[in-house]
């Protein structure tokens, strides 16, 4: 990634000044945005939401197992809270067992003999997307299936990812479902969401549990070791070291798949300066079409890579020349050089005059009539504020942003004091001296 800070156009004056801006307007990408074959694709900043390819991604459409990344953060989120524990035994139902017996689905061995841990469900779910042992669990956890979605839908209203619309825990047309739909949906409805949102999901997921990523970094593991039901089983993800799509630094995430769905697939980047989060919908069919979803997700990556940079976006106006030489009324110097405080890191394409503008305001109790700073003030005073403006065709993030996200505080370099009667005078006689020659 390169780290170049070039040139920017900024527009600094003393207008009025927006301090907030919330939310960002949505952009359909930056100008070299690659088109990605898949019908909604997005490419975020893992970070700071930063929504760097934006290709139909507020279109809804059929999610499939990237659900289960739902199902690992409420899994997570119980046992970080102590109300759930990794080596505790799961009961199997008979409906459990029913899903196990179908040849269609992605499933790994169960029995109603044997005892199964939270963990072992849990790693066949992230693993090889174990749609049995995803509803085992969200059975053990929520007292049935239909409890569980409605645990989901909960946790998508607080995070306001409104157009979420989950049918069952697995991501699983209804017509697979042994039991029939769950809470009154259509015997053919499915999981469906934005990719933006889905990206939201994913980023929720990597924030507050990051080591998910040391589970789904696996390209394989041994499943039940030492027992009959013994076997090495391999991840899904062919982005992992190994696999023919191997990606440098992909340490997940989920792959999904069903008829509705297509091939999908979300992806997580270790790269910096900072991790990339990517999510592709109907990439291909999914069936005879298996990795159309990595070569979409390759190009996501290759083009953050290759074609953005990452900079700091106040710095580069830390010297502009209305900041420079800054006018003190009556103080021990005449003038005072500002700066801007502080940074918005942002990955950006080379043209970027026209995606932002900074502007500035100084605060009323540091300046006089003429707008002349008053002294006294000591180096790395705050005197004003700075604030970046993103543009209708600008940056563009997930959801809404911290209050102060895009203000900078402006401060002095240097301290002055104020002059005195006779120290003012001895300055216009010196000046009117000057004049005269």
């Amino acid at each position: 990634m390169k780290q170049v800070m070039h040139k920017l156009i900024v527009m600094v004056g003393v207008a009025l000044i927006l301090i907030f801006i919330q939310p960002i307007t949505a952009l359909a990408s930056f100008s070299n945005a690659p088109d990605i074959p898949a019908e909604s694709a997005v490419l975020i900043d893992a970070e700071s939401g930063q929504v760097l390819v934006d290709q139909q991604g507020h279109e809804v459409r059929e999610i499939a197992s990237t659900t289960k990344m739902i199902v690992q953060y409420i899994t997570l989120s119980k046992i970080h809270a102590g109300e759930l524990d990794w080596e505790e035994p799961v009961n199997i139902s008979d409906y459990v067992m029913d899903l196990t017996e179908d040849p269609k689905l992605a499933n790994l061995p169960l029995n109603q003999e044997d005892t199964f841990t939270v963990r072992e469900l849990f790693m066949g779910m992230s693993i090889v997307s174990a749609n049995a042992m995803t509803v085992a669990l969200a059975e053990h956890i929520a007292g049935s299936e239909e409890a569980f979605v409605t645990q989901m839908r909960e946790l998508m209203t607080d995070w306001g990812l409104e157009d979420a619309h989950l049918v069952n825990a697995t991501g699983l047309n209804n017509e697979d479902l042994q039991g029939g739909p769950l809470l009154n949906t259509a015997t053919d409805d499915e999981n469906r969401m934005s990719a933006r949102s889905l990206a939201a999901v994913a980023q929720r997921l990597v924030t507050d549990f990051p080591e998910i990523l040391e589970i789904t970094a696996l390209t394989s593991y041994t499943y039940r070791p030492g027992s009959p039901a013994e076997q090495d089983v391999s991840s899904y993800n062919f982005m992992l070291p190994g696999f023919p799509y191997a990606y440098p630094g992909v340490k997940g995430l989920k792959t999904g798949t069903t008829i509705n769905a297509g091939g999908s697939f979300v992806g997580y980047l270790d790269q910096e300066p900072t991790p990339l989060i990517s999510v592709v919908l109907h990439a291909g069919d999914g069936f005879m079409d298996k990795f159309s979803r990595f070569d979409a997700t390759a190009k996501l990556f290759d083009y953050a890579m290759a074609d953005l940079e990452y900079i700091d976006v106040p710095q580069v106006n830390l010297h502009h020349e209305e900041l420079t030489d800054y006018p003190v009324a009556d103080g021990t110097i005449e003038t005072v050089d500002l700066e801007i405080e502080g940074n918005l890191p942002v990955y950006l394409p080379e043209e970027v005059a026209d995606l932002y503008e900074v502007t500035y305001e100084m605060d009323q109790s540091a300046v006089d009539k003429n707008k002349q700073l008053q002294p006294p003030f000591v180096a790395g005073e705050t005197v004003g504020t700075a604030t970046v403006h993103p543009t209708e065709a600008g940056l563009d993030y997930l959801g809404d942003l911290p209050e102060d996200y895009f203000t900078f505080p402006i401060v002095t370099t240097e301290a002055s004091e104020q002059l005195n009667i006779f120290q003012r005078l001895q300055r216009n006689i010196s000046q009117w001296w000057k004049n005269l020659r």
